[in-house]
């Protein structure tokens, strides 16, 4: 029968997964507040996007309290994102869901009509069905924001609000922060309140919005606004004095608007107070010819007083020029190999100098890279490249303190060591005065944290400054808007070669296997396969096969020490630079099953509320990796240094099976979205409190289910190696649920098998039946029927022998279905019946009902159509009268082809379309899909091509968009 599926262990639910919308960033502000009655200090993470809201209202306020507990932040500069307050970040991927969230956030509060939105999204050409288009984008949007009261739509004639608050918005924010410096009367507070706004200002208005008229709307507006925002910000930065900070700013600024008088005047001003008057007087000349050639007349009221006081004041004393162009870089590498997309991103992102930052973790070659690249650009930078190693991550000196730094580079620059200031913030202000009109190179190698690199940095734009960090340096990228270049490890082919220039391409010809083998075992760090190198260079005639086999006889990071080089004591310098929670974190690394992790399942790990913070602190110091969204990855060589470190450590068993516990018991808390009928079984106690992820419908748990999938696989392995067999069968049982809704059908044998064993091992007779029902249906969905039924004959006696009668009915049922399929519906109806009646028999209404739903299918399948439509009606009233849509859906969809079959087709079209609108009310796109199919084929068959072919090509557009592979049915239907 073309599209009826027998319902599998008591159903017959088709699921798909959505496709996740959802994404992060760690991007965080740090900020520091110094007044006369209080201190503020944010530190970077999560709590980024209230720091301004606690210093405009004041200690103490109402205001203030209630913006503390701001648990949402929607950002229109650059990229939309929206972020909850635990640093998770929600990325719309639909670009209309991104016009109508934007069209709200601009408005926040305030009610957006329906007709306003389909403006935004058509302009003047709508289709007919807009409205429920953008209701349905609604709809959507709701689904995917972040679970918090603070950024609700909700529906307000005439259209929808989005219920934040302005503060809530970064545009606003920057509005207020922009308000607060002009009145707050506090020359220092405004200064760092400016900076604030433009640091948080960074990116463009709308940048991925689609929508002509919202841009149309507002783009103009706010980059007004940044003017006036730019010429408070230096305003506030001269009255402090520091005229050199703005020269850059302001020379950009005239370059781009030459007949802005209000920056020229201020240009002319900034280089009169740093000595620079001809240059001043020079440029109001620049400025005069500008307007009288742009505009045809002489410069304003406000540029001529500007002169009339510089001609009037005495010049201040000029800084000296530096006296020498230092050339301090360390020798160029020779053999340099690899790196090429990395360089080119340096050179993209250097192309108007400013600030970078290179890095990556330990051994994978930061400063063999920028120091390469800064010999490839020297050119650039005529007026010298200075030099500095602030020894961030040593183990035989402490870092470099500023106060030691500034005067090695004041001396690099020529001032003698007599007129060095005695202040750490005097000798920045001097270094910024210096190199503010010079084009120089700043590579300052190996920095700890960005306090270390701020004061060293130089005011002006025409120097380029390249940091390398074992850490991101995320403070210098949010508050001076570094760029970022991540070194991450090899590819093979540069792993590859970077042996070959050590042993010769012969030596790596001979051994093609031994290479791709000894590359692999290096995890393709630079540092570790120059070790190695060196080791293979010492026995020429010994094979990299037979090289990487004694290696594999020891302790993996034992092959990568060498006097002075060694792989363990380079990262131990990052792990000793750990706080206590994530030094221990990472140590448990090693106990986690799966290559990746979540927040959550780290959290579990550790036995604590929350793991952010660590993670966060251990992601900066490339100890971890980012991956895939709010997932986190490490190194195989530091999980094996974690391994090392751990393996003493009493915490292990305890932490391990903190995890597990996890795992069960969150995977087992998707079942109920997943299979919501199947026979629950009773877990093992968790050694602590396990709270797992509160799932808000089929989707969510989807969604974690396929993320987690590989740990999940991984946890039984580990749970059975480690003799938690209890663990290992519960685990296998629960995430049977998703390998048959998802159709991970290998993961599901194998995972089943192990399952199998440790239940024995346990010695749980009704484990072992369940197990082996498992290991029948995993059979069964691989099409090896005879198998799965030998499978559910072993079971059965178990269930019974252990009074295991939710089970009982369900394993019939799998086996009448295994009977179906190899086309035995005379034994698949006698099993379907039983298990009606064992199911009728323990008061189970919904079993019975579905398995009344599989009779029918027997009995049409055997040409007794009567009776087939008998029982599919029977079973109809039970979905209905529960509310079972879903179910409802599936059996007047077979209803439809028990007519379809005796060619009354009327009929099965009118069961057909009732089908679909309850499939569309349950939200089951797929099952939404096939009947669409049958009823086009019914259509058809009534003489209604054109109403057949709109069938199909809606059913090709839903299996595309759910990525079913029989969107090339509907096709071949449609050609």
């Amino acid at each position: 029968m073309c599209g009826s599926a027998f319902a599998v262990a008591g159903t017959a639910s088709e699921n798909r997964p959505m496709e996740s919308t959802l994404t992060t960033s760690a991007i965080a502000v740090r900020f520091i507040l110094w007044s006369k009655t209080w201190s503020f200090r944010f530190e970077t993470g999560p709590p980024g996007p209230w720091i301004f809201r606690r210093v405009l209202a004041g200690p103490g306020s109402r205001r203030a309290n209630r913006w503390q507990t701001a648990r949402v932040e929607i950002r229109l500069l650059g990229p939309l994102e929206i972020r909850d307050n635990s640093g998770r970040t929600t990325r719309i991927t639909s670009p209309r869901q991104r016009v109508v969230f934007a069209a709200l956030a601009m408005r926040p509060g305030q009610v957006v009509s329906a007709e306003g939105l389909v403006d935004c999204l058509w302009g003047n050409d709508p289709p007919p069905t807009a409205r429920e288009t953008v209701h349905s984008h609604i709809t959507r949007l709701r689904k995917n924001l972040p679970a918090t009261e603070r950024a609700r739509i909700v529906t307000r004639a005439p259209g929808y609000s989005l219920d934040v608050e302005q503060q809530d918005v970064d545009l606003f924010r920057v509005r207020e922060l922009h308000k607060a410096a002009t009145e707050c009367g506090d020359r220092e507070k405004s200064v760092i309140l400016l900076k604030e706004a433009r640091a948080l200002s960074g990116g463009d208005l709308l940048a991925d919005v689609d929508s002509e008229l919202l841009r149309q709307r507002h783009v103009p507006a706010w980059e007004e606004f940044l003017l006036q925002l730019t010429e408070a910000w230096v305003d506030a930065e001269t009255a402090s004095g520091n005229h050199a900070g703005v020269l850059g700013e302001l020379r950009a600024l005239v370059a781009g608007r030459p007949l802005a008088e209000q920056f020229r005047g201020r240009l002319v001003l900034a280089l009169h107070a740093t000595g620079q008057t001809a240059e001043a007087l020079r440029e109001y000349q620049h400025a005069r010819r500008a307007l009288i050639d742009g505009l045809g007349v002489e410069p304003g009221a406000y540029l001529r007083s500007v002169q009339q006081r510089i001609l009037a004041a005495p010049a201040p004393p000029a800084e000296p020029k530096p006296a020498l162009s230092p050339a301090e870089l360390p020798h160029a590498i020779r053999g340099f190999v690899g790196r090429a997309p990395e360089l080119a991103e340096l050179d993209a992102v250097t192309g108007d100098a400013g600030i970078v930052v290179v890095h990556g973790m330990g051994g994978i070659g930061k400063t063999t890279t920028a120091i390469h690249w800064a010999h490839h650009v020297r050119d650039r930078f005529p007026d010298g490249q200075l030099y500095l190693d602030l020894r961030g991550f040593d183990h035989t000196e402490a870092p470099m303190r500023p106060a030691e730094a500034l005067p090695r580079l004041l001396h690099s620059i020529g001032v003698p060591p007599g007129s060095v200031p005695p202040t750490v913030d005097e000798q920045a202000a001097r270094l910024r005065s210096l190199l503010a009109d010079r084009r120089t190179l700043v590579l300052l190698d190996n920095a700890a944290d960005a306090e270390q690199v701020r004061p060293l940095l130089p005011g002006g734009r025409r120097c380029l400054v390249l940091v390398t960090s074992r850490t991101r340096l995320s403070a210098l990228i949010a508050r001076e808007h570094a760029a970022s270049v991540r070194l991450g490890p090899f590819s093979p082919d540069e792993s590859t070669d970077l042996l070959a220039g050590y042993l010769g391409p012969a030596r790596l010809r001979a051994d093609q296997a031994g290479v791709a083998a000894l590359t692999a075992y290096c995890g393709h760090v630079p540092l570790a396969l120059s070790i190695v190198a060196a080791r293979a260079l010492e026995d020429p005639e010994l094979s990299l096969s037979d090289l990487t086999t004694q290696l594999r006889a020891g302790q993996r990071l034992d092959a990568f020490e060498l006097p002075g080089e060694n792989l363990r004591t380079v990262f131990s310098w990052s792990y000793r630079a750990l706080s206590p929670a994530a030094a221990r974190l990472f140590r448990l690394l090693a106990v986690h099953p799966g290559q990746t992790l979540s927040a959550p399942s780290a959290a579990a790990l550790a036995g604590a509320d929350r793991a952010g913070d660590a993670l966060a602190e251990l992601t900066r110091a490339h100890l971890l990796d980012r991956h895939a969204g709010d997932r986190y990855r490490c190194h195989d060589l530091l999980r094996d240094y974690a391994a090392e470190l751990v393996a003493e450590d009493p915490e292990e068993s305890l932490a391990r099976q903190r995890v597990l516990d996890w795992y069960l018991h969150t995977v087992a808390a998707t079942e109920p979205w997943l299979r919501p009928h199947r026979p629950p079984f009773d877990l093992v106690e968790p050694i602590t409190t396990v709270t797992p992820p509160a799932f808000s419908g089929n989707q969510d748990a989807m969604r974690w289910c396929e993320a987690e999938q590989a740990n999940l696989v991984a946890a039984i392995d580990d749970a059975a190696g480690h003799g938690l067999h209890v663990h290992a069968w519960q685990l296998a049982l629960a995430l049977s649920t998703f390998c048959y809704v998802g159709k991970r059908r290998r993961d599901w044998l194998a995972t089943s098998e192990v399952g199998l064993r440790s239940a024995r091992a346990a010695g749980d007779a009704k484990a072992e039946g369940a197990l082996l029902a498992c290991l029948g249906s995993a059979h069964g969905v691989n099409g090896q029927h005879d198998d799965a039924i030998g499978y559910y004959r072993q079971a059965l006696p178990l269930h019974r022998a252990t009074g295991d009668h939710d089970r009982e009915p369900v394993t019939l049922n799998s086996m009448a279905v295994a009977y179906a399929e190899t086309r035995r519906f005379e034994p698949a109806l006698a099993a379907f019946t039983q298990a009606r009646e064992l199911h009728r028999d323990r008061g189970n209404a919904l079993g019975e009902a579905l398995a009344l739903m599989n009779i029918a299918l027997a009995s049409s399948s055997l040409g007794r159509l009567t009776a087939a439509t008998a029982h599919n009606r029977e079973a109809l009233a039970v979905f209905r009268r529960r509310g079972d849509r879903y179910h409802t859906a599936i059996c007047l969809a077979n209803l439809a082809e028990t007519y379809a079959l005796r060619d009354d087709h009327r009929r099965a079209v009118d069961r057909y379309r009732q089908a679909i609108e309850q499939h569309v009310l349950a939200g089951n796109a797929f099952g939404r899909a096939r009947t669409l199919m049958n009823l086009g084929r019914s259509l058809s068959r009534l003489g209604e091509p054109d109403q057949a072919r709109d069938c199909w090509r809606h059913a090709r557009t839903v299996f595309e968009e759910i990525g079913d592979p029989q969107a090339a049915e509907a096709s071949a239907l449609l050609g």
